[in-house]
């Protein structure tokens, strides 16, 4: 995310099944999470295969009942996320490349998150900031969809401003853009990303930014301005 490199675990790897409620972690006795994991509202622990090859399967139900724990959808968007990496380097080669299954399981893992009632926009929810730090990485997959900034990403290894500004200055001009209804997709949830301060409040956020603010959310509000600049 930071400076546009592959991602050290990739989606073929991880065979184990993904993370378990936050309460059945916190059961203080066997019994406890006995109950907690046989209880009809507890999210499955599906393998990460399965769940990576259900998001991307296509389904006649448009709301096929896919649910995950907080840090299970905070595990999925990432694996997303790393998908739209390999298939935008491809496009480098192959130009022709869609990427109509990355969009399609975005939304499949919106309507996860969604159907969660615990998920919150907020970092201070008493569940915890996972589900919170997951929507910043669903809405940079948003935007990438419709601009890929991985040189822009890709000159911040140099650390040096003079390299990075001339990147910069090509890839937000606009150049090659086409304006259409798709655009939609990666402004909404820019303009998401940035209103978030503002509803929390700029000196509350400037002041606590530090202690509750994780850094997906920075990185994830660079790609946002450079796309609505």
């Amino acid at each position: 995310m930071t400076f546009d490199i592959p991602p050290t675990i990739t989606n073929a790897e991880p065979l184990l099944s993904l993370p378990c409620s936050e309460a059945e972690w916190r059961a203080a006795d066997p019994d406890l999470w006995y109950a907690l994991h046989n209880s009809p509202t507890s999210p499955p622990t599906p393998s990460f295969p399965q769940a990576l090859r259900d998001l991307f399967t296509p389904t006649v139900d448009p709301i096929p009942g896919i649910r995950y724990s907080h840090f299970g959808s905070f595990i999925m968007i990432n694996a997303i996320c790393a998908q739209l990496w390999g298939h935008l380097k491809l496009r480098a080669a192959e130009p022709e490349i869609n990427l109509d299954s990355i969009e399609y399981a975005i939304d499949q893992w919106q309507r996860a998150w969604g159907a969660d009632p615990d998920c919150s926009m907020s970092p201070t929810s008493p569940h915890g900031p996972l589900s919170f730090n997951a929507s910043a990485l669903y809405r940079m997959a948003n935007v990438r969809l419709f601009r890929d900034y991985s040189r822009v990403k890709a000159s911040f290894r140099f650390l040096d401003v003079d390299r990075i500004i001339p990147v910069m200055a090509e890839d937000v001009s606009g150049t090659g853009w086409v304006r259409n209804q798709e655009m939609m997709r990666a402004v909404m949830p820019a303009m998401l990303q940035l209103q978030i301060p503002i509803k929390m409040g700029i000196k509350l956020v400037a002041r606590t930014a530090a202690l509750i603010w994780s850094v997906e959310h920075v990185l994830c509000a660079t790609e946002s301005g450079i796309s609505l600049s």
